[in-house]
């Protein structure tokens, strides 16, 4: 009878354990399959998708940029006769260095020059006037750029892709700006320089085996601004300052076409 007992209890235990050991696997089970379900596709990587950038890519290319206007007796609220023609152009060519599968490293040069040219213009508001004459500025603007960009693959078909790059840009440049004061014309001359730190998104796509269409935003940076400045050859001036931005400025959007080799 005693050993029949003990039999019983041995019987018992085994079947207790079975079930928890059960119970344990479902339970288990069930938190893969949630997991599974839940999955946004951010932190569990899907090995089976193409790069968009393979390890020893390059990229060449770059952006380009123009604008013109010209105004004739234009007038708005507290502004009128304003008479004036100018134009700005940018370019920034760029390589990027594929250091491994959807990351890249770059370089990129920058220039821009900007000129307007205002005839006259008047400002009043009340009894406060303000007439310009014969205004004259001309700046131009050259640096260069060090980027690392990360490329985040939509799909599996390695064609279309997000990317968020980070930057380190310097620039200098020189400007010159004239203006008439009754039978004199008075200038400045002056040299600026620019040392920034920025992030921008952007979105990327292969329309051809070999050709890449980009476009990104600026959102967010960090800059150091000095001005150096000459006025009439005489007096001599600098300005200072810092500046911080975290904005969505679609006026920032830029649009690149790259090769890649």
């Amino acid at each position: 009878m005693w050993s029949w007992y003990t039999s019983d209890i041995r019987t018992l235990v085994i079947m207790r354990r079975f079930v928890s050991l059960t119970l344990i696997l479902a339970f288990c089970s069930g938190i893969a399959a949630s997991a599974a379900r839940n999955d946004r596709g951010i932190v569990r990587m899907d090995t089976t998708a193409v790069p968009f950038l393979k390890k020893g890519d390059v990229l060449f290319g770059g952006t380009a940029a123009g604008s013109s206007y010209e105004l004739d007796d234009f007038g708005m609220a507290v502004v009128s006769d304003v008479s004036a023609m100018g134009y700005r152009l940018s370019f920034k060519p760029d390589v990027l260095f594929g250091v491994s599968d959807n990351l890249a490293f770059g370089i990129s040069a920058v220039y821009s020059r900007t000129r307007l040219d205002l005839e006259s213009a008047s400002i009043g508001a009340g009894d406060v006037s303000l007439d310009v004459m014969e205004y004259r500025n001309l700046e131009h603007n050259y640096g260069g750029a060090l980027m690392l960009r990360r490329y985040l693959p939509v799909g599996r078909s390695g064609r279309l892709a997000l990317y968020v790059d980070g930057s380190l840009q310097f620039t200098g440049g020189e400007g010159k700006m004239t203006d008439r004061q009754g039978d004199e014309t008075v200038g400045t001359y002056g040299r600026r320089y620019n040392l920034s730190i920025g992030v921008n998104p952007g979105l990327s796509v292969f329309v051809s085996d070999r050709l890449v269409l980009s476009g990104g935003l600026g959102i967010a940076g960090v800059g150091y601004r000095w001005t150096d400045q000459s006025h009439n050859q005489v007096w001599s001036g600098e300005r200072k300052g810092v500046t911080c931005s975290y904005m969505l400025d679609f006026l920032s959007l830029s649009i690149g076409l790259y090769c890649c080799f």
